[in-house]
């Protein structure tokens, strides 16, 4: 039985990539089950859903919605508690982000419809200037980095673009800060496989923003929204990102909606001017030296 109603866009390569043999093999150790009995239940699940899909996203919205009735008290422990709940289809989801994305002339000009129709003129300017640029010249954070970093990553997930850096630095250090759920076992345990150093911080009820290791790059994409007082995560990473490092992150306002508690991120944004971050590429920040 599928799981929607109608037959979603398949997205999925026809085989399992590596990712998700590296799962398989992560729940069977996990779990101690057989690895062929995991890989089987697993290839059940990714017939009943492409991952990557739109359709499977609304799924997972949808059933975001459920737990209104258990965060009634809107607090910041119930939350940390519904993303634990919720591990299980994030972790498939993460899955899906790994699925070969073809680039095409159409998702370009989806990309710039949706700018200029929000009035973001200027990233738009700044993605249609920047993808002239030879692969060296753009502005990007890997271009910025100069050899082995401590690269934290703040609402880790997946660890996509952490992992992508340290395989193209080795030597690199990964500090992971998420809830403690199976989806951050399953990013670490990645990492450690493939010989990367990680540390995870785990975010708990009653140590919702834990204090930061150094390092000398902070990817904080898409999660300050979630959380309940966005200052007191800014204040800790900027407690701990060393002098001249690099803030990768967006920190526009965002839709509202269940898990955004803090969609409106101006308070943020002129904290990060007031404390002398330089804006030195699109979403990326240098504290100052």
């Amino acid at each position: 039985m599928s799981l929607f109603k109608r037959k979603p866009r398949n997205n999925r390569p026809e085989n399992l990539i590596e990712v998700e043999e590296e799962f398989v093999q992560f729940l069977s150790e996990h779990t101690g089950e057989d690895y062929n009995t995991v890989r089987n239940a697993y290839m059940r699940a990714r017939q009943a859903a492409d991952f990557s899909s739109k359709e499977f996203r609304d799924f997972g919205e949808t059933l975001n919605e459920l737990y209104n009735p258990y965060l009634h008290d809107r607090t910041e422990s119930s939350y940390i508690i519904a993303y634990q709940n919720n591990a299980y289809l994030d972790t498939l989801r993460y899955l899906g982000y790994s699925y070969p994305k073809k680039k095409t002339l159409r998702g370009y000009v989806r990309t710039a419809y949706k700018l200029a129709k929000k009035g973001e003129f200027g990233i738009l300017k700044w993605k249609f200037n920047n993808f002239r640029k030879p692969a060296g010249e753009k502005l990007t954070l890997e271009n910025m980095i100069q050899g082995p970093v401590t690269i934290l990553e703040y609402g880790a997930g997946p660890a996509n673009d952490s992992y992508r850096l340290a395989k193209k630095f080795p030597g690199s250090k990964v500090v992971l800060v998420d809830i403690d759920s199976i989806a951050t076992d399953f990013t670490e345990w990645r990492f450690k496989k493939h010989g990367i150093p990680v540390q995870s911080v785990r975010v708990t009820v009653g140590n919702e923003y834990p204090k930061l290791p150094p390092h000398d790059v902070c990817i904080a994409m898409n999660v300050m929204e979630h959380l309940h007082h966005p200052l007191k995560g800014f204040r800790n990473i900027d407690a701990a990102l060393k002098p001249g490092g690099l803030l990768y992150g967006n920190f526009e306002d965002q839709p509202a909606e269940l898990f955004h508690v803090s969609p409106n991120l101006q308070v943020l944004r002129g904290a990060i001017q007031k404390a002398g971050y330089e804006n030195v590429a699109f979403d990326t920040y240098r504290k100052p030296r």
